[in-house]
């Protein structure tokens, strides 16, 4: 069953961003609880985007996405803070060794507090996160996830 659900979430993955127009779409690498493949898509009104991520720890590999409030908490539009609510789901092992039961999954919530750099005359973004995350299946736990992520959005044009 955890097979077809990520496949279906990578097909999903891949159709989504078809659709958007260029310069809103940027894709990476996350180094942090979970490392491994992120992307970020910014909602037209620039205020709201939606973060996916594919990657590992402890053993093994969990798909997530979270939604995103950005605020000029800096009061520069090149450095936005931003909160927001997530879910995951993957092997029980996700959640530590504790959760190690074969074959069963787990799924878990997260509130992700981060700050973003946009490289005002290159296509890049770099961000750090972290925030509170809770375990609801197979057992309730709760921990600490985040990280730093380093993002390429290749149809945004460079601001002079």
């Amino acid at each position: 069953m955890f097979k077809r659900f990520a496949m279906m979430l990578c097909v999903v993955g891949m159709v989504i961003p078809v659709r958007a127009q260029q310069g809103e779409i940027g894709v990476g690498l996350m180094v942090g609880a979970p490392t491994g493949l992120t992307g970020k898509y910014l909602l037209s009104n620039s205020e709201n985007a939606i973060q996916g991520f594919l990657g590992g720890g402890f053993g093994g590999i969990s798909v997530g996405g979270d939604y995103l409030y950005y605020t000029d908490a800096f009061d520069h539009p090149d450095f936005p803070f931003y909160v927001g609510p997530g879910a995951f789901i993957g092997p029980s092992a996700v959640g530590g060794p504790s959760f190690d039961r074969t074959g069963t999954l787990g799924l878990g919530v997260r509130g992700i507090f981060g700050v973003s750099y946009f490289f005002p005359r290159h296509p890049f973004e770099i961000s750090f996160e972290i925030g509170p995350v809770l375990y609801v299946s197979p057992a309730v736990d709760m921990g600490l996830g985040g990280g730093l992520a380093f993002r390429f959005y290749p149809g945004r044009l460079p601001r002079k």
